[in-house]
């Protein structure tokens, strides 16, 4: 049985400073292990095994940045896939205990590592701005503090980005869903994205798709006919344009650019169209 194995027996035992001791020799070998093969030819996966392991009984030290070291080391290696992904979760590890070395942020509390695996889990099914994660966090019961150790913990990890989320966000309903700019600022705005945030989302968006754009888009699919080469469809009665206009106009479209797509000449007949659509 080896050093490492002693100091979890004497950890579970509730003996600390056995294990904190027999901890400290086990770093020591290791470590004195990687000189060794730093003066020997590079082989993998040798060379990334030793760092993963040092960089483990360097947590169990409680010494982050030695462990944030080692791994980085090994990555830059390009190790096998799986020792890459091991090593990856090791970094997020290392990330949590440098993130209790913050001034004022202590997550030792059972309920708030409780909230934090919620988060994730949350996480894991699809992106969320800071907002909705906290909306969800409150709305299971959590204190405010406590979600805010949570939020602040996700953002340094990087699993929280509000401007990366934004322009996500508008690129995917812009593309895929059409919206218009209207719709994509509300939904923003609903999760607690902030004004500078958004523009930049929609500004990024919109350089993949017009609003012009996607109302063609949207009157190909609802009308289930070829658009023509001017991308003004041959839309029929007066009826039927009403009916268009009003559909665009609850989308939140401009009307300027309806007029153009559902090829309305002048200001006084998109004026008669919507006060038809109020009939």
């Amino acid at each position: 049985m080896n050093r490492a194995e002693l100091a979890l027996i004497a950890r579970v035992r509730g003996e600390k400073e056995t294990a904190q001791r027999l901890f400290g020799e086990s770093l020591q070998l290791a470590m004195e292990a990687i000189e060794l093969i730093e003066q020997l030819p590079y082989s993998e996966p040798n060379y990334s095994v030793l760092h993963r392991s040092a960089a483990t009984l360097a947590l169990d030290c409680n010494e982050p940045r030695l462990a944030e070291k080692l791994i980085s080391k090994a990555l830059a290696q390009e190790p096998p896939a799986e020792i890459a992904k091991e090593l990856r979760d090791l970094l997020e590890q290392v990330h949590f205990r440098r993130h209790l070395e913050l001034p004022g942020l202590t997550l030792a509390e059972a309920d708030i590592k409780k909230a934090f695996d919620s988060a994730c889990r949350s996480l894991a099914r699809r992106a969320h701005s800071r907002q909705e994660i906290s909306d969800k966090l409150d709305a299971k019961g959590y204190e405010e503090r406590i979600i805010s150790e949570v939020l602040e913990r996700l953002t340094i990890l990087g699993y929280l980005d509000d401007a990366l989320f934004a322009q996500r966000w508008a690129t995917l309903k812009a593309q895929n869903s059409h919206w218009s700019n209207r719709r994509i600022i509300a939904s923003l705005l609903e999760k607690g994205i902030g004004n500078i945030d958004i523009d930049n989302a929609l500004r990024s968006a919109r350089e993949e798709i017009s609003e012009a754009e996607a109302i063609t888009a949207l009157l190909a699919k609802k009308l289930k006919h070829s658009i023509s080469q001017q991308n003004k469809p041959p839309f029929g009665d007066y009826k039927e344009k009403a009916k268009l206009m009003a559909y665009l106009l609850r989308q939140g479209f401009p009307l300027s650019i309806i007029k153009e797509k559902v090829n309305i000449e002048t200001q006084d007949e998109a004026e008669n169209y919507m006060d038809e659509t109020k009939c």
